[in-house]
């Protein structure tokens, strides 16, 4: 790889992790002020481990023009890290829904609300909310497997490229 191509990737490099990392902070960040906020303890511990994923990536970022090396140990974890979060988090709520009162996920208000307009429907409503819910939940994993894993992918090939 001849000198303007690498320069050219590792400008690449610095401008998507930089981005990717600081984005990924900054809005798991503030999810999770919210969620001390709400007491959430789900939101606190899923907000401080994406905060950490893209912490790590933004360290990755900064040691690229150090040690490659050290770079791209960064950046892969960083991606690990997320997705990992990402499948507890959705492993645990599909794990602890209530498919046979699936309205129990909603605040009180907005179940009656919903009670009150489903009427003798009840149960196609119920059905619906499960399977939206698992389908949320299912979706959510494939898809950062697919962002996270094309990141992973993507940062192994460039660093790797880079350090040959």
């Amino acid at each position: 790889m001849n000198t303007e191509e690498l320069k050219k990737k590792r400008n690449r490099l610095l401008r998507i992790s930089k981005i990717n990392g600081g984005s990924i902070a900054v809005i798991a960040g503030i999810g999770t002020v919210l969620s001390l906020f709400s007491l959430s303890l789900n939101g606190i511990l899923v907000g401080l481990g994406i905060t950490a994923a893209g912490l790590l990536e933004l360290r990755g970022h900064k040691t690229l023009g150090e040690d490659l090396a050290e770079a791209r140990k960064w950046l892969l974890t960083s991606q690990i890290l997320f997705f990992t979060v990402i499948v507890l988090y959705s492993a645990y709520q599909l794990s602890v829904f209530d498919a046979m009162n699936p309205l129990n996920t909603f605040s009180e208000d907005f179940r009656q609300t919903v009670l009150a307009l489903a009427g003798s429907q009840q149960s196609v409503l119920n059905d619906l909310i499960a399977k939206a819910y698992r389908t949320t939940y299912i979706a959510i994993m494939v898809l950062s497997f697919f962002y996270q894993g094309g990141m992973w992918l993507y940062y192994n090939r460039v660093t790797k490229k880079m350090m040959t």
